[in-house]
């Protein structure tokens, strides 16, 4: 799918992509996702490219201790998300 696009979409991709993972060396995937504002939230769960306070996906990583905790399901999908991301085999601790 990637290798298909054109140059100029490839260089959005890659754009988009280290938005999302950030500056890395995040130790979990908690600590990942609570980097992230709402709109990135969404972008890295593939639910949207724009900001929505009423996505499951905009939402703190369980033990944040922030308001609008992530529900199992979607937190299910972002640890499969920030694992592929990250190459963890787990969810990691979080927080520490």
């Amino acid at each position: 799918m990637y290798a298909g696009l054109d140059a100029d979409t490839k260089k959005l991709v890659d754009a988009a992509a280290k938005t999302i993972y950030g500056e890395g060396g995040f130790d979990s995937v908690g600590a990942w996702w609570e980097s992230l504002d709402c709109r990135l939230m969404r972008v890295a769960a593939g639910d949207g490219i724009m900001a929505d306070p009423s996505s499951p996906f905009c939402a703190h990583y369980p033990g944040s201790g922030k308001a609008k905790i992530m529900e199992d399901t979607p937190k299910m999908h972002v640890d499969k998300v920030g694992q592929a991301l990250l190459g963890r085999s787990d969810a990691g601790m979080y927080p520490k």
